[in-house]
């Protein structure tokens, strides 16, 4: 199975243009907050990881105890990875370091920021991770996209809607279609698949891209031994 590949599947081609209209938008007068969003296993956070890495961008996936110094020295730790191409970790109060990654997205204008498992902060009602983000767009009007599960939207509108609000680009992950599964499997896939086999393979998996995965390597395979 060939690894680390991102297929323009139906999903993927609609958020990119979400982000393209994210980099292009009036950044003095829209805040620069996406949220993706959708159910488990349908290719969020891998299209976030290799979008960030094809662009030079920082991604960034939030522990689930982490706290706000611990927030913002990942941060800068990423930006300052990917500037500088050295890591560094800086070690002052959270608002200086937040003070510091401004700085640097001021800078670096073309710098996206991914920020993977965004519901986890939510559903626990932590505002002072959402301030840090909302900080770092009105202060360097720097473009970040939040990735969450299914209820992210609604349990962020319920629980914060001051900072729902300022979300002004959404997307939501749908379930991989049968041609979207076609696709991946033509070019994930090291050996022909039968059409018939993709087939199953999309009725099994109900369009989850986390179970296509998984099962491709184990039909290749099947495959290979049959032909030895």
């Amino acid at each position: 199975m060939r690894e680390r590949v991102l297929v323009e599947t139906d999903n993927v081609k609609r958020v990119n243009k979400l982000v393209y209209r994210l980099l292009k938008r009036p950044k003095t007068e829209v805040p620069g907050l996406a949220v993706v969003y959708g159910p488990t296993g349908f290719g969020k956070t891998r299209w976030s990881e290799m979008t960030a890495f094809r662009n030079g961008w920082g991604y960034m996936r939030i522990n689930r105890l982490q706290r706000e110094k611990a927030f913002v020295q990942e941060i800068y730790r990423r930006l300052h990875w990917l500037i500088y191409g050295e890591d560094h970790i800086v070690r002052r109060t959270a608002s200086k370091i937040e003070e510091m990654c401004i700085k640097l997205l001021q800078d670096n204008p073309e710098i996206v920021l991914f920020i993977d498992e965004i519901n986890h902060k939510i559903h626990k009602r932590e505002w002072d991770i959402l301030e840090v983000i909302r900080d770092l767009t009105d202060r360097s009007f720097a473009s970040i996209v939040m990735i969450g599960e299914q209820d992210t939207v609604d349990a962020l509108n319920d629980y914060n809607p001051h900072f729902f609000g300022r979300c002004n680009f959404f997307f939501k992950f749908e379930k991989n279609t049968l041609e979207d599964v076609k696709r991946i499997c033509n070019e994930v896939a090291e050996v022909p698949l039968d059409q018939q086999i993709i087939k199953e393979i999309y009725k099994e998996t109900e369009g989850d891209l986390r179970k296509l995965v998984s099962y491709i390597p184990e039909l290749e395979n099947a495959i290979t031994r049959k032909y030895e």
